[in-house]
């Protein structure tokens, strides 16, 4: 009976040890973002936000003293933990001020899918030291990437 128990306990250790790492990697919080099926999930263990699906992201503002949103991102909560960004094919048009003051992203790639990338949308993004614009773009608004003072 007594060495049942610590087989038991043995393999529930162990198991605990497997799950842990495969929670970390799962995300942390998603939702829509856009227009016909845009999504986004954010995964802390390393940093990423992902948009993917087809349409455009919905547009959101700051307010004019730069203090905070007037209509934030859903993705707020971790602005200050986002190191990456994916945007996955199939995403035509970046929105307005989506990714201001993502101040730990440091690089993107934007996809041949995307044609416009709105106003303000990298705004304050000061660690952002590399911008990658894919061919399919041929419209940057105004102040898009504004007081990103590492590029």
């Amino acid at each position: 009976m007594k060495r049942g128990l610590q087989i038991t306990l043995a393999v529930l250790m162990l198991l605990s040890l497997v799950t842990v790492p495969l929670q970390a990697a799962q995300a942390d919080d998603s939702g829509d973002c856009g227009y016909g099926t845009v999504s986004w999930t954010f995964t802390e263990a390393d940093g990423t936000l992902t948009i993917e699906g087809s349409g455009d992201m919905v547009d959101y503002s700051c307010f004019e003293d730069g203090s905070g949103f007037q209509d934030p991102p859903p993705w707020l909560a971790f602005q200050s933990k986002i190191k990456h960004i994916v945007i996955k094919d199939g995403v035509p048009r970046i929105g307005s001020d989506a990714f201001a003051r993502c101040e730990a992203l440091s690089s993107i790639v934007i996809p041949d899918s995307v044609t416009s990338i709105n106003m303000f949308a990298f705004k304050k993004c000061t660690g952002l030291k590399s911008v990658t614009i894919g061919k399919g773009v041929t419209d940057i608004q105004l102040e898009a990437f504004c007081d990103c003072t590492s590029l």
